[in-house]
């Protein structure tokens, strides 16, 4: 056996001298490594992710927001028409019950409101005939169960009609208007040109959001190997190679990144969702499209790993780049 070489083969023989083999560790001890330092360093990871948290809060919000309004431009025509669909069939069962019952001269007027669809002005009508004809209320009960149903639906067509002229105000014209063509001036240009810069505006401050967080992601990770030079050091004296420095701080970055990004994906969506239902009101949650959202949050999770792995791998390539003894003489 030449000199300088183990039955094992841990040991390398270079003929005048022997080195230890470098050791490559598992993903697994790089994953414990770095979870161990963002637990150490808990208070300054928490400010790195809070970076992240608000840029991807405010990119979740805004997807959610174009997500809700593209649902309810395309959706509240088509709801609308089955309102009033539903209406003309409740308007014949109704008057097919009203023949059923013995009111007398009463009957022509409440035929009238009904052919008309004024349910609430029937339901007046129908209360005072019954209270001069009480032997025929329960004839009169399915006519009465029309007429709340009736009532029903005009309250569910006030608040479609309600919902789109709030959205006509944002500028958000409905699909079946752009398709005719119409366009709502306001000042020097149409209210969509209006709303389109607002949007693309819109764009750029995310846009810088994620820069900045970005930014911090790049600082607190190089802060981070400022403060390790002795661990650096010492892994790579032990025989770290430098492909697993790389390893553990991407590892830690991503760490905050998905949990950060996660947090944001949330505090976006709820905070979205909560401005729009004050704005339009529970009804609007009908056009919440929760497979499109799914998809948006699943992005904006992907942007928020990438953004923290891509803010790491300058700080990274510098750790795995430094020399084990000028690591080691470097003062905390």
């Amino acid at each position: 056996m030449s000199k300088g070489t183990s039955s094992s083969g841990r040991l390398i023989d270079t003929g005048d001298r022997a080195i230890g083999r470098q050791v490559s560790l598992s993903w697994a001890k790089a994953f414990e490594i770095s979870y161990n330092s963002v637990r150490i360093r808990f208070k300054r990871s928490l400010i790195t992710a809070g970076g992240i948290v608000l840029a991807i809060a405010f990119l979740m919000a805004t997807l959610t927001a174009g997500q809700v309004f593209a649902q309810m431009k395309s959706g509240i025509h088509a709801n609308m028409a089955a309102v009033k669909k539903r209406q003309s069939e409740l308007t014949v069962t109704a008057l097919q019950h009203l023949e059923a019952i013995p009111l007398g001269k009463p009957s022509a007027a409440l035929e009238k409101e009904l052919r008309v669809g004024d349910f609430k002005r029937a339901q007046i009508l129908l209360d005072a005939a019954l209270d001069e004809h009480e032997a025929a209320a329960a004839a009169a009960a399915p006519l009465m169960a029309d007429i709340q149903a009736g009532l029903a639906l005009l309250e569910n067509l006030n608040e479609l009609g309600r919902m789109r002229i709030k959205l006509l105000e944002r500028g958000e014209v409905p699909d079946e208007e752009q398709e005719v063509g119409s366009v709502t001036k306001t000042g020097g240009g149409s209210v969509s040109s209006r709303v389109s810069d607002e949007k693309a505006r819109q764009w750029w401050v995310i846009g810088l959001a994620l820069l900045v967080a970005l930014v911090g992601i790049t600082n607190s990770m190089l802060m981070s190997v400022t403060e390790r030079f002795r661990e650096i050091g010492t892994m790579k004296c032990l025989g770290a190679l430098d492909a697993f420095i790389v390893k553990i701080f991407l590892i830690e970055s991503s760490i905050m990144g998905f949990f950060g990004t996660l947090f944001g994906v949330v505090v976006g969506l709820a905070l979205s969702l909560s401005k729009l239902s004050h704005e339009f009101g529970a009804p609007v949650f009908r056009f919440v499209p929760w497979l499109g959202l799914s998809e948006c949050a699943g992005f904006a999770l992907g942007i928020g790993v990438l953004l923290a792995l891509v803010g790491a791998i300058l700080p990274a390539f510098r750790a795995a780049q430094m020399e084990p003894v000028a690591a080691m003489r470097q003062d905390q």
